[in-house]
């Protein structure tokens, strides 16, 4: 199996020429690392004395890093601020080589985390955001003329931050059907009516939870109540990832869970979701059996999550991965 995996990943993603449109929320994902020897006279709160700051591509921006570190070209369309932020996004989105051609501009600040880090902890995060309420009718235009029958697939990242409003979305999963482009989409929020029609989903435990209104976890509601959502809201395949339970994918008529193999250090879980459905993508991008696919991105959100702060996962890390 492992030979079959090398194969698939070297010939069939690394190897591939196939370009794949990411549609969603930009962020900027800032570090402000240091150290604490001391705490502030001020407030019984700790002083971090800063060495390093990092700037880091989130959000749908990640996920076409994901992408493109997997072989396959991606497309990106995302919002960010009219301000000294956007600039950043926009220099580093230029910088590690994508387009920013799908950029929409918006009034008000780029929606960014700021982390601090003590060593390998996070004490705080700070963010600034504010709701978006949606592209123009001229920007959902341009968005649509980026959809194209020669994609092999579009991923939708959703972070609830109001980009990705309903009738936007709607627009989004018609013309990709028509079109018979598969859509992928990490969810956010209870609206689970705006992802009608689409191929597959990929929310995690307590997304899904989300999605069907359930306040307590229970195992066999939360798969029942899935597997209506994917029948009611026509939705292919829900993919729920539960980190070190695995993936379960959930039909309208039928389970399956394939447990992961994470056997690393978890420093970091922000990102795995991105690395998770991008690796989804490549995999229904070259036609695998979805069950192929799973394994895959068991793996490479195990990669990931290793790593601190949001980063990508890159095709030579899966394939030492899958020899190891």
């Amino acid at each position: 199996m492992s030979d079959q995996l090398i194969n698939i990943v070297k010939n069939q993603f690394l190897g591939s020429k196939k370009s794949c449109l990411v549609i969603g929320d930009l962020m900027l994902d800032q570090y402000i690392f240091g150290d604490v020897d001391r705490i502030s006279p001020e407030a019984p709160v700790p002083v971090i004395k800063k060495n390093k700051h990092h700037n880091r591509i989130g959000g749908a921006g990640n996920v076409a890093l994901n992408l493109q570190g997997l072989g396959i070209k991606p497309i990106l369309v995302g919002n960010i601020g009219n301000d000294g932020n956007g600039k950043i996004l926009s220099s580093l989105i230029k910088e590690h080589s994508l387009s920013i051609k799908g950029l929409i501009k918006e009034n008000g600040p780029t929606t960014t985390k700021t982390r601090i880090m003590a060593g390998h902890h996070q004490i705080a995060r700070v963010d600034e955001e504010q709701e978006s309420h949606g592209p123009s009718e001229a920007n959902i235009k341009k968005v649509m003329q980026y959809i194209s029958s020669d994609l092999s697939c579009i991923v939708i990242s959703d972070y609830n931050k109001g980009f990705l409003s309903a009738p936007f979305l709607k627009k989004i999963i018609q013309q990709a059907n028509r079109k018979k482009i598969p859509v992928l989409i990490d969810p956010k929020g209870k609206d689970v009516a705006k992802y009608a029609g689409a191929t597959l989903i990929t929310p995690n435990k307590k997304e899904a939870m989300e999605l069907t209104g359930l306040t307590n976890f229970d195992k066999d509601l939360l798969n029942t109540a899935l597997r209506k959502i994917s029948k009611n809201f026509n939705i292919n395949s829900i993919v729920m990832t539960q980190g070190e339970d695995g993936i379960s994918h959930i039909t309208s008529n039928k389970i399956n869970t394939y447990p992961t193999s994470i056997s690393k250090q978890v420093y970091d879980v922000s990102g795995a979701g991105d690395t998770v459905i991008a690796t989804l993508a490549c995999g229904i991008s070259a036609k695998l059996d979805l069950s192929d696919s799973f394994k895959l991105a068991n793996l490479a959100a195990g990669i990931v999550i290793s790593k601190l702060g949001t980063v990508p996962i890159k095709g030579e890390e899966l394939l030492e991965e899958i020899e190891e």
